[in-house]
């Protein structure tokens, strides 16, 4: 039973190694490299340079993270190309802050497609990029830079500061097929020459201001769906010449009347998005849930048939927690435990099987705590199994199910923010059909892996 319950921890700080990887990623990138999600998160501190002849390709389902100071200047080849059903997310490290994120410099082309970025920033600044089915969240946009070339398609950007900002010269892109909602500024606008550009079958909708013309030149932007079909509701959400005179005006017209059917984040995109408008403030705790699995002692007190059996007992347990706001928990556990013994006249055998619901009290909590004590009170089921042999014909097996009930004193240690070890010492009573209660102390030690809620966003 020993050998069983240590195979168990290893093999759950096996599982830990090879789930949980963390990548630092700092200076000058020389060498060809591929992101992959099995090394994710990808921790972007300071600034990354990726050199003029590397190519770096970002594969589906990889997670960077980016520090408040965090920036990839691509002089080279950034390529992040997600699936429609497992997304390349781009991330705040602390889920909270904007950040510098990528900068495209090089000559070369890039392509960020099937991906969410939340709170970043992408920049043209004399570049190349295919920017295609992606999501935009709570960011700073993408901006357009002198010299940039830019494909911007078939994405969503919602509640962004800016959609797409655009300032520079000798510029040339394309802006079609995306839906901006609710953004402050959806496009703007401050050209210097009469760069290339196509603004069209976009839908706009609920943003301050959908197109903003802050250049002298007039701009088209003809054949987009601005959630009107009045001409003068339109022009409310436009800013050009009719607001200021020294600007140029917006051509929209003709205008489609009716929504065009653009590219939808699947659902995958949407639960990344819904999990991040439900984010409390950095404060605040996030959900938690803790899987566990371990050892266990006991050593019965009463019933005295069952004492005068045997003395120790070894089992096995496992559990399930969920933590709220950290101090207070709730758990589902279950615990096999058995004594044996053979008399001279008879082979005797007590099997228990527990199913408990537990609340946790962790007291004195802090968030940046790494050792927390607690105390635990659970309540529940348990199959009590009873077997005397007195030779090889004649056996007697009684098997029932009680109420059970327990209190226990322990402390949690977390190792890397990921990693559970428990050890708590506490007293059970179960109420038993025939009158013979059994009451014992025990010993629980557990190993656990930590995750974040939902389960799909932890590393």
């Amino acid at each position: 039973m020993k050998k069983t319950a240590a195979a168990v921890l290893f093999l759950l700080l096996g599982f830990l190694t090879a789930v949980y990887a963390e990548t630092n990623v700092s200076g000058t990138l020389e060498k060809n490299e591929i992101w992959s999600a099995k090394n994710s998160p990808y921790i972007i501190s300071g600034s990354v340079i990726i050199g003029k002849k590397t190519i770096v390709n970002v594969q589906p389902g990889t997670v960077i993270k980016f520090k408040k100071d965090g920036k990839i200047t691509v002089q080279g080849v950034f390529n992040c190309k997600g699936l429609p059903e497992n997304p390349v997310r781009l991330l705040p490290e602390d889920g909270e802050a904007f950040y510098e994120g990528i900068v495209y410099e090089g000559k070369y082309k890039s392509i960020i497609e099937f991906s969410v970025l939340i709170r970043g920033k992408i920049s043209v600044e004399g570049g190349s990029l295919i920017f295609s089915n992606n999501y935009v969240l709570n960011a700073t946009g993408i901006t357009l830079s002198h010299f940039a070339k830019s494909v911007i398609k078939d994405s969503y950007f919602f509640n962004n500061t800016y959609g797409v900002y655009a300032e520079g010269q000798k510029m040339s892109f394309t802006i079609t097929g995306n839906t901006f909602n609710k953004n402050r500024f959806a496009v703007y606008l401050q050209r210097f020459d009469d760069s290339k550009l196509l603004i069209e079958k976009n839908n706009f909708s609920a943003s301050t201001v959908n197109v903003t013309n802050y250049s002298a030149l007039n701009t088209d932007c003809k054949n987009n769906f601005w959630d009107y079909t009045e001409d003068a509701k339109i022009q409310k959400f436009l800013y050009d010449k009719r607001n200021n005179p020294k600007v140029g005006e917006i051509n929209f017209k003709p205008f489609a009347q009716q929504k065009f059917a653009a590219w939808m984040p699947p659902a995958q995109f949407q639960s990344l998005v819904k999990y991040y408008l439900s984010l409390k403030r950095p404060d605040e705790e996030l959900p938690r849930v803790t899987i566990a699995a371990g050892a266990s002692g006991f050593m019965p007190l009463t019933p005295d048939t069952l004492k005068e059996e045997s003395n120790f007992g070894l089992g096995l347990n496992a559990e399930f927690q969920l933590s709220l706001n950290g101090v207070f928990r709730l758990g589902v556990a279950g615990r096999a435990v058995s004594i044996e013994s053979e008399k001279e006249m008879y082979r005797y055998k007590l099997d228990m099987t527990d199913l408990l619901v537990n609340v946790y009290w962790y007291m004195g909590y802090r968030k940046d705590m790494f050792l927390m004590p607690y105390l635990r009170l659970g309540n529940g089921v348990a199959l009590v199994s009873t077997m005397y042999k007195f030779n090889e014909a004649t056996s007697v097996k009684i098997n029932e199910i009680d109420y059970t009930a327990e209190a226990a004193a322990g402390a949690e240690f977390i190792l890397f923010k990921m990693f559970s070890i428990r050890a708590d010492a506490g007293y059970n009573y179960t109420l038993t059909q025939n009158g013979k209660n059994i009451s014992y102390p025990f010993l629980n030690i557990t190993g656990g892996i930590v995750f974040d809620v939902p389960l799909f966003l932890s590393e």
